[in-house]
């Protein structure tokens, strides 16, 4: 771990070695065949050796440098560090005392030009609202009680909801029966 990991984290450092990414993710990941980057990217609440923090990752291939910052380390760019794994072009951390709720982004620095952006993750399961632009991090709730009764049953509800969040939430719900569907079809 350089001086730079963990720097502002309030006396706490990063956990150098702990991933949320095995060699079969970064081989499908190099693939392109992955089909559950949204858990291995992004923000993830977890606890690694008995403390409570939060595991980020993010794919900036192009980077010479990333490092996360938020309302944890009161917004410092260059204090929180995070390391490249193998040669997929993804960046990551373990950051203890960072929890659900938190705001960040990443501060991303390209090995081109000196180019350097501040970035929300792509992968985020929360955002604040326009025009902030920070990523929250925050816990993905997976509704296994979601029936196709229910999906048909939220057709009507959506089709009286304005243009934009009557297509995003149709999508969503086309999406979430196809996926029924798809496992009804395996098993």
């Amino acid at each position: 771990m350089n001086e730079q990991q963990g720097k502002g984290l309030h006396g706490a450092k990063n956990v150098s070695d702990f991933t949320l990414l095995g060699d079969e993710d970064l081989y499908l990941f190099n693939e392109g065949s992955h089909l559950s980057l949204y858990e291995k990217l992004g923000a993830h609440p977890c606890q690694v050796d008995g403390m409570a923090g939060a595991y980020f990752a993010v794919w900036a291939p192009n980077a010479e440098r990333v490092t996360l910052m938020g309302d944890f380390n009161d917004w410092a760019k260059e204090e929180a560090e995070l390391r490249p794994r193998a040669q997929s072009g993804i960046w990551e951390s373990f950051v203890p005392t960072v929890g659900s709720g938190s705001r960040y982004k990443y501060r991303i620095s390209s090995r081109y030009n000196g180019y350097k952006v501040e970035k929300a993750d792509p992968f985020a399961f929360r955002t604040e609202i326009p025009p902030a632009t920070a990523s929250i991090v925050g816990f993905l709730r997976i509704f296994q009680t979601m029936s196709m009764a229910w999906c048909s049953s939220m057709v009507p509800i959506c089709m009286n909801l304005p243009i934009p969040a009557k297509l995003t939430s149709l999508i969503g719900i086309v999406w979430y029966s196809t996926s029924l569907a798809l496992k009804r079809e395996a098993s």
